[in-house]
């Protein structure tokens, strides 16, 4: 604990124990209660800085150590001075959807990679026929699943 003060919403309050999320900078935290404080009036209006996405038309694994990569991968991935955010589609109620690139090519869509890689599976969408983004993410999950037979042996 660095002492600072930080807005925060919280989430949930438990035996003397509270979750918050940065609203500024988008990571949580579970901290005592009693570190916690009324945000001034003179805070409260300024918007957070931090927005929250999710990664469009994707999940992870289901088995635990390949999630755990894609977790990995991705922030990795991330972790670079700069990056491209594009979103793709809002959800009614829930965090829009944005893919993430590393320069302004659709080549450089990094949850396309990491479907290449066979890192994330694509969700099986329906009333999204003619979504370019969907159907380039379907044939890197193709590509992984053809990858992955090749080196199988499989034909």
């Amino acid at each position: 604990m660095d002492d600072e003060w930080y807005r925060v919403k919280i989430e949930r309050v438990q035996g003397g124990k509270a979750t918050v999320h940065y609203i500024d900078y988008g990571n949580k935290e579970v901290l005592p209660t009693t570190r916690l404080a009324s945000l001034p009036a003179a805070y409260a209006s300024d918007k957070p800085f931090a927005t929250e996405y999710v990664l469009p038309h994707v999940s992870l694994p289901k088995d635990e150590e390949f999630s755990a990569m894609a977790i990995k991968y991705l922030k990795d991935d991330t972790a670079v001075s700069k990056l491209f955010l594009n979103v793709e589609y809002r959800n009614q109620g829930s965090p829009s959807a944005a893919s993430l690139h590393l320069d302004k090519t659709s080549e450089s869509d990094i949850v396309r990679n990491l479907i290449k890689e066979g890192l994330l599976i694509v969700d099986n969408v329906k009333g999204r026929r003619h979504n370019k983004l969907l159907e380039a993410y379907k044939e890197a999950q193709e590509a992984a699943k053809k990858e992955s037979f090749q080196h199988l042996g499989v034909r």
